[in-house]
């Protein structure tokens, strides 16, 4: 909302949504004959813009009514209500359904968003000067908030989390600290340095689909990707040994904070393509998979990987000989995540998980496939 002397505007930024499947009902009553190909205008190209912004004016008395009305009507009809003992920020107010902030000369400028259409948070403090915190929407628009304090902050990444009612573990996990990385149960905290400023980027769990640890004789990384295919590079180990254990704890606070107890699901964890227990064996569960590949020397890579990610899941020709034929699973990833399965080979590639002598790949696949769909449309 832009107020002015006696005239206001509001600028709804709204997505476009797609209606590439709906039905035209074509009315032939009085159907009339085409004009000529010369008479006929081109038709506009379609623009490549995935959101627009209506523009409503009228007198700031009205227009300022309309506003509190938009803030009710995008929260299903109920007036937000003020978040309790929430930190004083200068220009902001913090609700349950949003956040509003002030700009201009004396408030001119009101913007309203959902805790829903944030989809990043980052702080930034700086050696001299307030710090500030930069909101992203899902439109690319940013706010910045001045002088949040870590208190505003934590509870901006927990608004975040709850209105997307990501807390799927049965209990709280404290959170842990280990260099740059916090891992919270609303996310993950990245912390850089640059010259005399701080920046901390923040990335809720639902944009993480994927946590992937990459071994190798002199150390490893562990990466997060995103759904988009953002690669997120939480640690890096430089030694074997004390660096890739503590790599590894990373990794299953990640798991724990993100999906609880492998056991709280309604269905009790499958393991397969090796013993229970093993360290290159895979876990199903009713909303991850992890999976485990091997390669030269002491390579070896594992991920955690979100079922909704989970393409599909089909049967390879086995491998062996008729004597000790074992069952092979072709598991392909969403291609915009951008994870190779097979990097001896071009181009992005499902990956191939060899199982043990006597388990039934097809019966496997059949598992894993009813689990991503019930996860898909839980999502």
């Amino acid at each position: 909302l832009s107020h002015g002397c006696c005239c206001s505007t509001i600028y709804l930024n709204t997505l476009i949504e797609d209606h590439a499947h709906e039905v035209d009902i074509e009315d032939i009553s009085g159907a009339e004959e085409a004009p000529p190909a010369s008479e006929q205008q081109d038709e506009p190209a379609e623009s490549d813009h995935s959101h627009t912004v209506l523009k409503i004016s009228g007198s700031s008395a009205h227009m300022e009514y309309v506003f509190d009305a938009f803030m009710t009507l995008l929260n299903d009809g109920e007036k937000p209500e003020l978040l309790p003992d929430a930190p004083e920020i200068r220009r902001t107010t913090l609700y349950n359904a949003g956040i509003l902030t002030y700009g201009g000369w004396f408030g001119t400028l009101k913007q309203y968003m959902q805790w829903t259409s944030i989809a990043a948070a980052e702080m930034q403090a700086p050696c001299i000067g307030a710090a500030q915190m930069l909101l992203t929407d899902s439109i690319g628009m940013q706010t910045y908030l001045t002088r949040p304090g870590y208190d505003g902050f934590d509870l901006v990444r927990k608004q975040m989390q709850n209105s997307r009612g990501e807390a799927t573990s049965s209990k709280q996990v404290k959170p842990i600290s280990r260099g740059h990385v916090r891992i919270s149960s609303e996310g993950v905290s990245i912390t850089e340095r640059k010259c005399f400023e701080k920046f901390t980027k923040f990335y809720p769990w639902l944009q993480i689909d994927c946590v992937m640890t990459d071994l190798n004789c002199f150390g490893g990384t562990l990466t997060a990707i995103t759904e988009d295919g953002v690669k997120i590079q939480l640690w890096r180990a430089y030694l074997p040994g004390l660096g890739q254990w503590r790599m590894k704890e990373i990794a299953d606070r990640i798991r724990d904070m993100k999906y609880g107890e492998p056991h709280d699901g309604d269905n009790p964890p499958r393991t397969f393509a090796g013993r229970e227990g093993h360290k290159k064996a895979c876990v199903l569960t009713d909303q991850s998979l992890v999976m485990v590949t091997s390669g030269w020397l002491c390579y070896r890579k594992s991920m955690v990987i979100d079922l909704d990610a989970v393409e599909s899941v089909t049967e390879a020709p086995s491998r062996c000989c008729l004597c000790c034929e074992k069952g092979v699973l072709t598991i392909s990833i969403k291609k915009e995540m951008q994870i190779d399965g097979q990097e001896d080979k071009e181009g992005i590639q499902p990956f191939e998980i060899t199982l043990l002598m006597g388990e039934d790949a097809e019966e496997i696949r059949k598992d894993i496939m009813a689990r991503v769909h019930a996860r898909q449309t839980k999502e």
